[in-house]
């Protein structure tokens, strides 16, 4: 159940009393059990919304008639497009918290996928490779190439690598998007010693060994 204006304006009131959105909800909640949707997003763009306006009251509808107009106007789609054009790392709710306007999150994403016709990549996480590893991998596969018997060869190759999950400071690629009409060159290096588990395994073209799991953090595997 949505909030009546009598209760908005209760909202406000109990703000500036209390100075606390978690007393806000507390309070309301305990004054009108009912209220299922209130939080503490709502109560700060209620506030900024009466701060800047003077008004608690929905203005884009005065008739009180028909359908209430869309949030996708032209002032929002530039207002969003120069927040996302200073930042593309912002998340939907960021946005939608410094928009200043009675917008929706679903509404927000609707102007950044179908008016500012943008799409949310996921950031790319790799690891740091430097020349020399890139060269040493480039004459491997010439020697590879280079030999008469290269197809017996491969099959006696032995083929080994670690992971390591690491325990803290890791980017989340599930949380993190890149808002852009292309996608962005951006990525982030993980970092190569930091507390982590360590898990090791080898394969060839008819065996695997492992996979083994390390918990010394300052394991080194030499293969």
């Amino acid at each position: 159940m949505e909030p009546s204006c009598e209760q908005l304006a209760e909202i406000v009131k109990l703000y500036y009393e209390c100075k606390s959105v978690t007393l806000v909800i507390r309070t309301m909640r305990k004054r009108h059990p009912e209220m299922k949707m209130l939080n503490g997003m709502l109560i700060y763009r209620l506030v900024r919304k009466f701060e800047g306006k003077g008004t608690i009251s929905d203005t884009r509808n005065n008739s009180g008639i028909g359908r209430p107009r869309s949030v996708r106007t032209k002032e929002n789609i530039d207002a969003i497009d120069r927040l996302i054009t200073k930042t593309p790392q912002k998340s939907v709710r960021r946005v939608l918290h410094e928009l200043d306007c009675n917008a929706s999150k679903s509404g927000v994403h609707r102007i950044l996928k179908f008016d500012l016709k943008l799409i949310p990549y996921k950031i790319s996480v790799m690891q740091h490779l430097k020349e020399t590893d890139i060269r040493s991998r480039l004459e491997f596969a010439h020697w590879i190439l280079s030999r008469p018997d290269s197809e017996n060869l491969t099959d006696a190759i032995w083929f080994s690598d670690e992971a390591h999950f690491h325990l803290n400071n890791v980017v989340n690629k599930q949380n993190f998007r890149f808002w852009g009409s292309a996608k962005p060159n951006f990525y982030v290096e993980k970092p190569l010693n930091c507390e982590k588990v360590t898990v090791w395994a080898a394969l060839s073209s008819t065996r695997i060994i492992g996979p083994f799991f390390f918990a010394d953090k300052s394991l080194t595997l030499n293969r």
